[in-house]
């Protein structure tokens, strides 16, 4: 600007230059996209499959039968875990139902009118001491409502409830057999023992609020400390 010559000024509006976007920074927000939107697909095709899977082993264990002589547990070491079970369990992965091997003593549909079909699983664990003339081993119930093949079973009790705990004198000799759905009537079954060679039963119920009661046919069943004793001699201790 020359000596004496005044400053033009501009009111226009200043010229803003478009901000350009590499191609490289589109190429790796597309490819980020692009992975979580595969990541989340496999997802759920992982976790259908893993439904899908569950509900063919589910099928199975509501059919299973063993016959009345079938061993589940023996003081002697036979010890009975039903395969069907056991892949539903590692399907799910709940970590309640992940507890040392139990025996599978029952396993079979049971039905009411008013809840609908469950799948009715018992399983008892290994004697444990229990003071120094005696030993207990628990029952443990299951009822499971059933999942299809997009929606997975569950279990109303979480973890189960242990119905019924067996106390024995260390001399005792005790066989659980293969638990029988009773044909006439679609909510109970039968578990089937011997005690020194006596034969027994206990009687088995699912009942409205998925609770399973078990009654043993003989014996005396104390309450103690939450659970229910029974020793199928009908000792005190």
């Amino acid at each position: 600007m020359q000596p004496g010559e005044r400053q033009k000024l501009s009111y226009a509006p200043p010229i803003r230059r478009k901000r350009e976007v590499r191609k490289k920074d589109l190429a790796i927000v597309v490819l980020f996209l692009a992975g979580v939107v595969v990541f989340v697909k496999w997802q759920n095709i992982q976790d259908l499959y893993t439904t899908m899977h569950a509900y063919l082993w589910q099928r199975e264990a509501m059919a299973e039968e063993w016959n009345t002589g079938h061993v589940a547990c023996d003081d002697g070491g036979t010890i009975y875990v039903s395969a069907p079970w056991k892949h539903m369990k590692e399907a799910r992965e709940i970590p309640q139902l992940h507890s040392p091997a139990k025996a599978t003593v029952f396993l079979h549909r049971r039905k009411l009118s008013t809840t609908g079909e469950r799948l009715v699983v018992i399983e008892t664990d290994a004697f444990k001491a229990s003071g120094m003339a005696s030993r207990t081993a628990g029952f443990h119930c299951h009822s499971i409502v059933p999942g299809t093949l997009t929606v997975p079973w569950r279990e109303p009790r979480v973890g189960g409830s242990q119905e019924l705990t067996v106390r024995l004198n260390m001399l005792d000799r005790f066989t659980v057999y293969s638990g029988q759905a009773d044909p006439t009537d679609e909510s109970h079954f039968t578990i089937s023992y011997t005690v020194n060679g006596e034969v027994g039963t206990i009687d088995g119920w699912l009942r409205d609020d998925d609770h399973i009661e078990l009654r043993p046919r003989v014996g005396s069943v104390v309450h103690e400390n939450r659970w229910d004793y029974w020793d199928p001699q009908g000792r005190s201790y």
